[in-house]
C-alpha cells in the first residue's frame, strides 16, 4: 500500500488539505476552482497642491494657506492634514507638509516652501527675480544689504551692526563665495553681489550715526532737461550718425527728484561716516538750456573696445549760477543719454559716466540719465527694480569717487596708474581682501583715516586760486 503525504497551499484567508499518492493507480478527486478576494493596494494616494509648491510672502501680511486635495485608486478622496506653520512676524523660510493616507495604510506627503520676506524685497522677488532660482549666498547678500541699509535709515544701528556681522561671518569678507550667481536672470545686483554696499555698510554700522558737523558737503546734481545728441546709427559702420533733441527721462525729475537721492543713499552715508560727519547735502539743479552730447570710438583700461558718450561738461557748468557754484563740493552732471538703445546691437560697450574735475580739481561725476533706468547691454536686461538701485549703485559712486580721493591724496600711491587695484600684484603688503572693494576699504583703514589734511578738510571744495 502506497504512503501518504499531505501538503498545505494557502488561498485567501483559507487553508486546505490535499492528499496525494505516491504510487498505484488510483487518483484523488480534483480541488473545486477558487476565486481568491481582491488583494489590497500598494499604491499611496496621490497629492495635488493648491497654488505653488513655493511661495514668497511679505512680513506681517496675512498668509492664507491656499490647501491641498487628494485621491487614492481605491478609496476616491482622502483627507489631508497639515503641519507645520508659518511666522509672518519673521523673516524665515517655513516648509509646509500635506500627508494622506488610505484605509491600506499606504501614506504619502508633499511640501511647500514660504519664504517670508521684508516689504522692501518683496516686488523684487515677486516681479523680478525667481528667488527659488537664485543661489542661496546671492539672495542673503541681497536681503541682509536692503535689510541693514532700511535699519540705518530708520536709525537702528545697532539692527545694522547685527546684520552686518552675521552676513560676514556666513560669507566671510574678501570669500570667492560673495560673486556666486553674479549675472544670473540678467540681474545686476553688483559684482560681487550687493558687496561694495555691504562693505560701506560695515564702516557706517561701526561709525553709527556720525554727527553731522559744521563742514557739510554740498553735492549739485546738475540737470539738461534736453540735449542735442550725436549718437551712431550702423554698429556695422560707427561713421553714420544721426542728429537728434532728446529730452531727459521723466524718471530723473519724478517725485523730486527721488531717484537721485535713493541712488546715492549709502554713497552718502559713507561719506558722512569716513569724514567723521560731512554730511554730503544733495541739491538737483535743472539747467535752463539744454546741453550737447556727443561720441567717440576709444578703449578701455584692458582694450575692450567701447563708445564714450559725453556731454559738454564744460557748457553745462557754465549754465550754473554763481552762487550755487561757490558752494559746491561735488557735481553730478546729468544729461539725456546718447546711445541708442540699451546698446546691445553694437557689440561694444557705451561708457557713458565717470570721474571728471572742474576747472579747480572738483569731484565732478558724469552720467546720462538711461545709467540709473536701465541696466546696459554689459550689465544685465531690461529696466532697473528698485532693489537693484540700491545694491549697484553704491557700487558705481564708490568707485568713481575713490579715482578722486587717490587723485587727492597722492603720497599713498594708490592709484599710480588707472584702475591699479585690478592687478592683485600691486596691493601694499599690508591688504589683505582680493575684490575691489577691499582695496577701498583698507585704503581708508589703514592709509586715508590718518591722512594729512583729514579726509574731512581735503574733500571740501577747492576755491579759485588767487591771482
Amino acid at each position: 500500500m502506497a504512503r501518504r503525504s499531505f501538503g498545505y497551499v494557502l488561498f485567501g484567508t483559507g487553508l486546505v488539505m490535499l492528499s496525494a499518492c505516491s504510487g498505484g493507480g488510483g487518483s484523488s478527486p480534483a480541488p473545486q476552482s477558487q476565486t481568491p478576494p481582491p488583494s489590497a493596494s500598494s499604491n499611496p494616494p496621490s497629492i495635488s497642491l493648491q497654488g505653488e509648491n513655493q511661495v514668497v510672502h511679505q512680513q506681517f501680511a496675512v498668509y492664507e494657506d491656499p490647501g491641498a486635495s487628494a485621491t487614492d485608486d481605491v478609496d476616491g478622496d482622502v483627507e489631508v492634514t497639515v503641519s507645520g506653520a508659518v511666522d509672518v512676524n519673521v523673516i524665515d523660510r517655513y516648509v509646509l507638509t500635506y500627508s494622506a493616507s488610505d484605509s491600506d495604510g499606504n501614506e504619502t506627503s508633499s511640501t511647500r516652501v514660504v519664504d517670508v520676506v521684508g516689504e522692501s524685497v518683496f516686488p523684487f522677488y515677486t516681479e523680478t527675480a525667481d528667488r527659488f532660482a537664485l543661489n542661496q549666498t546671492y539672495t542673503n547678500s541681497v536681503d541682509t544689504f536692503v535689510y541693514a541699509s532700511d535699519s540705518i535709515n530708520d536709525g537702528d544701528y545697532f539692527e545694522a551692526r547685527n546684520l552686518v556681522t552675521e552676513i560676514f561671518s556666513q560669507q566671510p569678507i574678501a570669500d570667492s563665495v560673495w560673486r556666486l550667481g553674479v549675472g544670473s536672470q540678467e540681474l545686476n545686483n553688483g559684482d560681487p553681489t550687493a558687496y561694495y554696499g555691504m562693505r560701506m555698510l560695515d564702516e557706517i554700522s561701526k561709525t553709527g550715526a556720525a554727527t553731522p558737523t559744521a563742514d557739510n558737503l554740498r553735492m549739485t546734481a546738475v540737470i539738461a532737461p534736453c540735449a542735442d545728441v550725436v549718437r551712431p546709427t550702423d554698429p556695422t559702420d560707427l561713421s553714420q550718425d544721426e542728429y537728434v533733441r532728446l529730452d531727459i527721462d521723466p524718471a530723473i525729475l519724478a517725485d523730486d527728484f527721488a531717484l537721485l537721492f535713493k541712488v546715492t543713499e549709502v554713497f552718502r552715508q559713507w561719506v558722512q561716516s569716513i569724514t567723521g560727519g560731512s554730511e554730503i547735502i544733495l541739491e538737483p539743479y535743472v539747467l535752463e538750456d539744454c546741453a550737447f552730447v556727443s561720441y567717440f570710438v576709444g578703449g578701455l583700461d584692458f582694450g575692450i573696445p567701447a563708445i564714450f558718450s559725453y556731454p559738454d561738461t564744460y557748457t553745462m557748468l557754465l549754465g550754473v549760477p554763481e552762487d550755487i557754484t561757490e558752494q559746491t563740493d561735488i557735481w553730478w552732471l546729468i544729461a539725456p543719454s546718447g546711445v541708442p538703445g540699451d546698446g546691445s546691437d553694437y557689440g561694444s560697450q557705451f561708457v557713458t559716466g565717470g570721474m571728471g574735475t572742474d576747472d579747480f580739481g572738483n569731484a565732478l561725476f558724469i552720467s546720462d540719465d538711461a545709467w540709473f533706468i536701465r541696466k546696459p547691454a554689459h550689465l544685465g536686461e531690461g529696466p532697473y527694480s528698485e532693489v537693484e538701485q540700491r545694491t549697484y549703485f553704491p557700487q558705481w559712486f564708490q568707485h568713481e569717487y575713490m579715482h578722486h580721493i587717490y587723485r587727492e591724496w597722492p603720497e599713498f600711491g594708490l592709484e599710480e596708474f588707472g584702475h591699479q587695484w585690478f592687478d592683485r600684484s600691486t596691493w601694499p603688503a599690508d591688504f589683505e581682501g582680493q575684490f575691489e572693494a577691499d582695496y577701498y576699504s583698507e585704503s581708508i583703514d589703514k592709509r586715508l583715516s590718518t591722512a594729512t589734511p583729514s579726509l574731512r578738510e581735503g574733500l571740501k571744495r577747492k576755491p579759485p586760486a588767487a591771482p
